[in-house]
């Protein structure tokens, strides 16, 4: 039977595109089963090709998902942004009614693609637990990975539905008509903060992104050696649990922390869409895997092409130009904690912010709330003389 391999490119201003540079990095996660119509690995040069390895009753125990993902540069931040600005435009132009359908049909589009889904976040958990002794359950398709895996993704499905429903009704809910003294209407209303540029950084990476590809051992090899002669800062998750951060900005270490990040990663950038700002977003390592297939969900979606742009790369060579660029207006780090070391690629990201007074937030992120929606507001008081 002939199969074909699946190109996983990033996505920005509504197209599938490879890095500018061409270069690329390999992810390789656990994998216990190819999800139907899932092509089998076959021998590829193509940058970007999805090489997954092939699959029996006997070895499936052993079986992996490897994937290579575009590493993108500094240009291809400044196509996503410049993309963005359109798409903004074309964002705030939809009514917030329009824009609640516009994100229930994006919904409609992820939960259609279930099963790819399921099989990505499937393999990202079969590799955080790698370690431990649940992967031979794991490897079983047990009742408890079964569960995590339609918990993560009806999690990430929840949160598009709860905030296509408030797109028309956040308004109404922070808006207030202020009393004042004279004949004047004082009207507070919220606004879109503009472009918002997100870095995923929760968790880490099984694979290092670098200028060439490399085997799992090498790789491994690579971040052992890595480990023992950079000097590390840390990073607080959501979980509590405290990750090292390698010179390259992201987590040592499996792809493990605070979760597989699909149903956060889905909150967050519907909390971006529905305060009618538009978002670049940033998503490293191994999380990177979910780029494509969200891409195709969203590009069925109607948005407006340039609403969402979609990165994958490294942390380190693309935060600094995030958060030093001036027509980016907001940006979105991971900060549940609060704990962040001095020094590290986050606090360095805050001090460049200050260059257009940029905002930076992350405080709400992956919560299913109204504070989340502020933190992408601003909002506009306007005075009307009610009688002359």
């Amino acid at each position: 039977m002939i199969t074909v391999a699946k190109t996983h490119k990033m996505f920005i201003g509504g197209a599938f595109v490879r890095s500018e540079s061409g270069r690329t990095f390999n992810v390789t996660l656990a994998a216990k089963s190819v999800a139907k119509g899932t092509p089998r690995s076959r021998a590829s040069s193509a940058p970007g090709a999805a090489l997954l390895a092939p699959r029996t009753a006997a070895s499936a125990p052993s079986a992996t998902l490897s994937v290579q993902l575009g590493r993108a540069s500094g240009k291809d931040l400044r196509n996503a942004v410049e993309a963005a600005e359109k798409g903004f435009g074309a964002w705030q132009k939809c009514s917030p009614f329009l824009r609640s359908q516009i994100l229930y049909r994006w919904a409609e589009m992820v939960e259609g693609k279930r099963e790819e889904f399921s099989h990505l976040i499937e393999s990202a958990i079969l590799d955080r637990h790698a370690s431990s002794s649940k992967v031979q359950r794991a490897r079983d398709v047990s009742a408890e990975i079964r569960n995590e895996v339609g918990a993560e993704f009806e999690r990430g499905l929840a949160s598009l539905i709860y905030f296509a429903g408030f797109c028309d009704k956040f308004g109404q809910i922070v808006g207030s008509l202020n009393p004042v003294s004279g004949p004047f209407h004082n009207v507070t209303f919220p606004e879109s903060v503009g472009v918002v540029a997100y870095v995923g950084l929760a968790g880490g990476p099984p694979g290092q992104p670098g200028k060439s590809n490399r085997s799992s051992r090498n790789t491994q090899a690579t971040r052992t050696t890595q480990s023992t002669r950079t000097t590390q800062s840390t990073q607080t998750t959501r979980s509590g649990k405290i990750h090292k951060l390698s010179k390259s900005g992201e987590p040592s270490g499996k792809l493990g922390g605070s979760g597989v990040g699909f149903g956060e990663l889905l909150c967050d950038l519907a909390a971006i869409l529905a305060s009618g700002s538009a978002v670049v977003a940033l998503i490293p390592g191994a999380r990177g895997i979910f780029v494509n297939t969200l891409g195709e969900a969203l590009a069925t979606s109607d948005l407006p092409d340039g609403a969402v742009n979609l990165l994958t790369g490294e942390v380190e060579e693309i935060l600094p130009t995030m958060a030093s660029h001036r027509r980016v207006q907001a940006l979105s780090l991971p900060n549940r904690g609060g704990v962040l070391t001095p020094g590290s690629i986050l606090v360095e990201a805050k001090k460049s912010a200050v260059g257009n007074m940029k905002r930076v937030v992350g405080g709400h992120r992956g919560e299913e709330s109204m504070e989340h929606l502020m933190e992408y507001s601003e909002f506009k008081t306007v005075w009307h003389p009610s009688a002359i």
